[in-house]
């Protein structure tokens, strides 16, 4: 009975489970049918938004040439046109006949984007209305067109926008890379990119900073944009073009500063070389922090001297300036000396940093050209070789000190005595010329140490000169001056020493033909010139009757029967000849008979010294004076000549008869008869100083 009573409450308990698990069962179920009823409301739903979607989007061909039709979803699909539960339409378009492809523009970067396309099957006898060519449905085909099953759906992405950015940046160019998302060249042949479009603009101004960049290689990722300007702010942004002629958009800007310019300064400079320091100005201050500022800790430079690349590089520290010295370099010449930067591996251009000039050449050796009593005048050759430039010259004096025994005199300190832009320097010595020594330098004007121009004289460049001479210079220490010249020690100048072998050719009774040689010193003395000075009847004062470069003079217009006296003197800047010879010699009579003109070839060559005093004979003086008296002239008075051995008078033509017996002449003329003959000591007096004087 107990276990009867067991068995009864066992199965009790059993139904009431069951009834549990029933109730369970029929609430999943309920929970199951609104869940599907949900899904199926937001189904619902989603197929009457996307119905709207495509009364906004669609776009039909007019009349009866309809004959694609294509949709655009933006999302992901099933298989056809009919799953778009997580997609929504961009675009429903209906297609003509001859309409085989469509471009789609305006698509957003980096989407993924499904095309599925269906055609409208027409006969020949068939036409489609032009009703169902402007409805406006769904998706779902249209059971009273005949329109075909939807195409397989084409999936593609497009490229995420290019992203840029700025490195390698320099003073006056940058180098800047992009991305397009492209990882292959199937790729790049599938996306069809053609060329690229560098637009970098001024932020100040906002206005093209370089006319814009096209590059027509597709595999491009960089580029080098030149023809900046140092610490400028810059935008760069870049764009691809697609088939030739179908630009993208525009990348996101990138700013950057340009470095600062390279700054190189003239430090030292010899005759051969010079020394320069170059450096970058300080970085300017940039306030957006979006804005890149390039830092280099070193870069890399290559110079050029006058367009010629050197072989050597160097680098700049940041905060550093470098030194550099070019050798070997040419005396007077400008050189133009250029930089360039190396920008993300590839050399810039040239720009140039410094404008600099070699020293001039050193003056030659001076020479004395001119002295009159303390007056001197010092000239000196220099070679120069650029024009349009104003050279300068300094001479300097010292003072030689009195010889010791056995040592040479000793050179004192160098004054300066002056300045001028001539080669000729002039001045008054207050020294004797013998205890002076000399020497001179050269600078130009445009050459200084602080490298600005002091010109003088009121030279400019590029106008005409002013004349040259003696100049002023308040600042010497400024300019850049050459080599020292030679110094020179001028003794006590000699003047040129006299002519020699004075005689007298092609001699008549009123002309004659002087001839000499030159000085034995006429190599130390520049533009020489002869004086011809003659007097008549031993009169006392010479006359000067020519002057002439010349070795030899015509004198006209003498007095027939004279007896004359000839002298030729040298002078140049150092002053007249000394000891001059003087020759003595007499016209001939007057012809009596125009074919009796009686020519003296024979050279007649006899000097006298100009020291002894030579006294006419008084039977010459007191005939030459009867003759003159009587305005007589004879045949028989000439060619008497004084030579310089024994000092006798002789006759040219006669000989010596007793006192008063006249000789035959063999040319028929009458000698006088010379009687009185003389060996006395001759001093003839100075020659005078010339009248012009």
């Amino acid at each position: 009975m107990v276990q009867g009573k067991a068995l009864a409450a066992a199965g009790s308990s059993m139904e009431v489970e069951e009834a549990d698990d029933v109730e369970k069962r029929l609430a999943a179920i309920d929970r199951s049918i609104a869940s599907v009823q949900e899904k199926a409301k937001q189904s619902k739903k989603l197929m009457a938004q996307h119905c709207a979607e495509l009364e906004q989007v669609t776009s039909y061909g007019r009349g009866d040439d309809a004959r694609y039709e294509m949709v655009v979803y933006v999302g992901s699909f099933g298989r056809g046109a009919e799953d778009s539960s997580q997609s929504h339409v961009l675009l429903r378009k209906r297609l003509g006949r001859n309409e085989d492809r469509y471009r789609l523009e305006n698509l957003t970067p980096q989407t993924s984007y499904f095309v599925v396309v269906r055609a409208l099957h027409v006969s020949a006898e068939q036409q489609v209305s032009a009703e169902l060519c402007q409805s406006v449905g769904d998706v779902d085909d249209d059971t009273q067109a005949p329109w075909g099953e939807w195409s397989e759906k084409t999936t593609f992405v497009t490229l995420k926008p290019i992203t840029i950015k700025a490195h390698g940046v320099g003073s006056s160019s940058f180098s800047v890379e992009w991305d397009t998302g492209i990882e292959s060249s199937s790729s790049s042949k599938k996306t069809a990119i053609s060329k690229f479009q560098i637009k970098c603009l001024s932020v100040g101004s906002q206005k093209p900073a370089v006319p814009d960049i096209i590059l027509s290689d597709s595999a491009l990722k960089g580029h080098v944009v030149p023809d900046l300007e140092p610490s400028t702010q810059y935008s760069v942004s870049v764009r691809v073009c697609y088939e030739g002629d179908k630009w993208g958009v525009w990348s996101a800007p990138v700013q950057f500063v340009t470095l600062p310019q390279l700054v190189a300064k003239l430090d030292t400079t010899a005759e051969r070389h010079m020394d320069f320091l170059v450096w970058r100005d300080s970085f300017p201050s940039v306030s957006d922090p979006q804005t890149l500022v390039w830092h280099p800790d070193a870069t890399t430079h290559q110079l050029a001297i006058n367009g010629v690349p050197c072989d050597d590089t160097f680098e700049i520290e940041e905060g550093t300036s470098t030194a550099l010295t070019l050798d070997t370099l040419s005396l007077d010449t400008e050189y133009v000396i250029s930089i360039r930067d190396e920008v993300d591996g590839t050399w810039q251009d040239f720009k140039p940093a410094l404008v600099s000039e070699t020293l001039p050449h050193v003056p030659q050796r001076p020479q004395l050209v001119e002295r009159k009593g303390t007056q001197i005048a010092i000239a000196w050759e220099h070679r120069r070789l650029l024009e349009e430039r104003q050279y300068l010259y300094m001479v300097e004096i010292a003072l030689l000190a009195e010889p010791r025994k056995g040592r040479k005199s000793e050179v004192g300190t160098f004054q300066t005595l002056g300045f001028t832009t001539d080669t000729t320097f002039r001045l008054d010595l207050p020294y004797p010329i013998h205890a002076c020594v000399f020497r001179v330098r050269a600078a130009k004007t445009n050459l200084t140490v602080d490298g600005s121009p002091m010109f003088v004289a009121g030279f400019v460049p590029g106008k005409p000169a002013p004349p040259v001479g003696p100049v002023a210079v308040d600042n010497p220490h400024l300019y850049r001056w050459s080599g020292l010249s030679p110094v020179v020690h001028f003794k006590t100048p000699s003047v040129p020493d006299h002519p020699t072998g004075i005689h007298v050719r092609n001699l008549t009774h009123n002309a004659a033909q002087v001839r000499w040689q030159r000085p034995a010193n006429h190599a130390e003395h520049t533009k020489l010139v002869y004086r011809v000075y003659l007097n008549n009847s031993y009169v006392d004062r010479f006359t000067c009757v020519a002057e002439t470069s010349d070795c030899h003079c015509q004198l006209d217009d003498l007095v027939p029967n004279t007896h004359y006296r000839v002298a030729v003197t040298a002078e140049s800047t150092m002053g007249r000849s000394v000891n001059n010879n003087t020759l003595h010699f007499s016209t001939r009579g007057v012809p009596t008979a125009p074919d009796a003109i009686i020519v003296q070839r024979r050279p007649m060559a006899s000097t006298l010294p100009p020291r002894p005093v030579l006294k006419p004979p008084a039977a010459f003086v007191e005939r030459a004076a009867k003759e003159r008296a009587n305005q007589q002239a004879t045949a028989e008075v000439g060619d008497v000549l004084i030579d310089d051995a024994g000092s006798t008078i002789y006759s040219a033509v006669g000989r010596r008869s007793p006192e008063g017996a006249p000789q035959e002449n063999p040319r028929g003329a009458t000698a006088p008869t010379v009687t009185v003959s003389s060996t006395r000591r001759r001093q003839l007096p100075p020659l005078p100083a010339d009248a012009r004087k």
